[in-house]
């Protein structure tokens, strides 16, 4: 991968985050982001085998969470 490849450029300029650091930032593990994946309550994409996270996904989980008062 190149010095200057920036993840903010990906699918089509929106951010994509790894399942350790969308974990990181809910504060759960990654077998938590796995499960929220599989049931579909974070977006995610594959590319050629690994799983990306949308931040956008992220954020508005965890808006809802907020508003909810799950958080």
């Amino acid at each position: 991968m190149s010095e200057d490849f920036n993840m903010d450029n990906c699918a089509g300029g929106e951010r994509l985050l790894r399942v350790k650091e969308a974990a990181a930032m809910m504060a759960v593990s990654p077998r938590t982001v796995w499960r929220m994946i599989a049931e579909a309550q974070l977006k995610s994409v594959h590319i050629r085998g690994c799983v990306r996270v949308y931040l956008h996904s992220v954020e508005e989980y965890l808006t809802q969470s907020e508003q909810v008062g799950c958080v």
